[in-house]
């Protein structure tokens, strides 16, 4: 009996710890105002090669590229640590894939396309 009850809470506390890892994820436009400034931020003064509309449409672009496939906890630390966040492996490589589909937009910018 006391197996079956200590088997009872272990999968209970596993269920529960399972329902609190991912936190609730922000929505998509505070992930793009983080991703926004932390763009321009590590720009500096070179944002004036691109512009800040041509950030503001990239980022939008990128989180669109990726938001769906990755874990709250990921779009929190995102939102809340920028570049220090921490982000798995498979996560990083999404959201590295959703970078490179959206390079175009800075590219064509620069050289006037």
């Amino acid at each position: 009996m006391r197996k079956i009850a200590a088997l009872a809470s272990a999968a209970a506390l596993t269920m529960t710890l399972a329902a609190c890892s991912d936190s609730s994820k922000p929505t998509k436009d505070e992930v793009v105002t983080a991703l926004h400034t932390l763009s321009v931020e590590t720009l500096g003064e070179s944002i004036d090669l691109v512009g800040e509309d041509v950030i503001s449409e990239y980022t939008t672009c990128w989180v669109d590229g990726f938001y769906d496939d990755v874990s709250g906890d990921t779009l929190n630390d995102l939102v809340n640590e920028g570049a220090d966040g921490m982000v798995t492996e498979d996560e990083a490589m999404v959201i590295q894939e959703a970078s490179v589909e959206c390079d175009s937009i800075i590219t064509d910018s620069i050289i006037g396309n």
